[in-house]
């Protein structure tokens, strides 16, 4: 019980916050899988530049 809670310690340590799925992995001795925060703003930063939705609002009578 001891080493779980020292697992979840540094887990939280480095990830800050556990989905109750991440929380069992660690329990299990098993590595937390996400994304290199640099992957994160790489992938978020090409949203602005490709929208992924596009609104056309049209006046009414008008198509």
């Amino acid at each position: 019980m001891q080493r779980e809670h020292q697992l979840l310690a540094e887990a939280l340590l480095e990830y800050e916050t556990l989905s109750a799925e991440e929380v069992k992995q660690v329990i299990a001795g098993k590595k937390i899988k996400r994304p290199n925060p640099a992957e994160v703003r790489r992938s978020t930063d090409s949203l602005h530049h490709n929208p992924l939705v596009r609104i056309h609002i049209f006046e009414e009578g008008r198509k």
